[in-house]
């Protein structure tokens, strides 16, 4: 089984810790949104999404996760909700996705 499968069953009530570094976008974030879990993470381009805390601050990552385990089972449905936006943004069946990669392949 892929690792982040293996991470849900085996920590249902786990916390993702997801820390950037020159590499804003890490889809495993996606993965654990989607399937409801509370992520602490510091994408900006995704700072609306799950826990968001800038670069380096861990004061700020701190508060992301006493929000998580104070409020994350009432925002449940919400948070679902974001994910779900989120991970369309990306999907390879976003009519926008497609046409970015023919603009691509295309040379546009």
């Amino acid at each position: 089984f892929p690792v982040t499968i293996n991470v849900l069953r085996s920590y249902p009530h786990a916390t993702a810790l997801c820390h950037h570094f020159n590499n804003e976008f890490n889809y495993m974030v996606l993965e654990f949104l989607h399937a409801g879990y509370p992520v602490l993470h510091n994408c900006g381009a995704w700072s609306q999404f799950g826990y968001y805390y800038p670069e380096n601050d861990t004061a700020a990552g701190m508060a992301q996760l006493e929000q998580s385990v104070l409020f994350h089972a009432e925002r449940l449905e919400s948070y679902k909700a974001h994910a779900r936006a989120l991970v369309w943004r990306h999907s390879i069946y976003n009519p926008d996705v497609q046409k970015a990669w023919r603009d691509l392949m295309e040379g546009k």
